[in-house]
């Protein structure tokens, strides 16, 4: 039950699959959760029952779907809503999100690591981390130009 597979053939669908794991995460850790949403045991159990997937397993294709946006566009500010790849855009967003988690020591939900390793291979391919920054600098740039 891979994320990306419901992200292009039903976009709803996948940000619900996406919304499930993060609710897992916070239910277990007792943080409360967004306005209307529940989260009860039973409903954790009725995805178990079913076999859903709490972790994903998307890293290497990403990875090469990361570099091909990179070749592509000379740069690696991938948008949160990339048209020609929407589950790039929620993957970047997913990524720049666990960096601050990690940094200010917060858990992640449920089967989601961030390693030193990670953010290390991230910033060999000149992620962008902070878009508003970048674009900040980008702008400056252009200005000086």
């Amino acid at each position: 039950m891979a994320t990306a597979m419901y992200l292009n053939s039903n976009p709803q669908l996948g940000l619900w699959v996406m919304n499930q794991r993060a609710s897992l995460g916070k239910y277990k850790n007792k943080e409360p959760l967004p306005l209307g949403e529940t989260t009860t045991r039973e409903r954790f159990n009725k995805l178990k029952e079913i076999g859903f997937d709490w972790g994903t397993t998307r890293g290497t294709q990403v990875d090469w779907e990361h570099r091909f946006f990179k070749d592509k566009h000379g740069h690696c500010n991938v948008p949160q809503y990339y048209e020609a790849q929407p589950q790039l855009g929620v993957w970047a967003m997913h990524q720049r999100a666990r960096l601050g988690k990690y940094k200010k020591k917060e858990p992640l939900p449920l089967g989601e690591t961030t390693t030193r390793e990670q953010i290390n291979k991230l910033d060999s391919i000149e992620f962008i981390w902070n878009v508003l920054d970048a674009n900040w600098e980008k702008m400056c740039n252009n200005l000086v130009a």
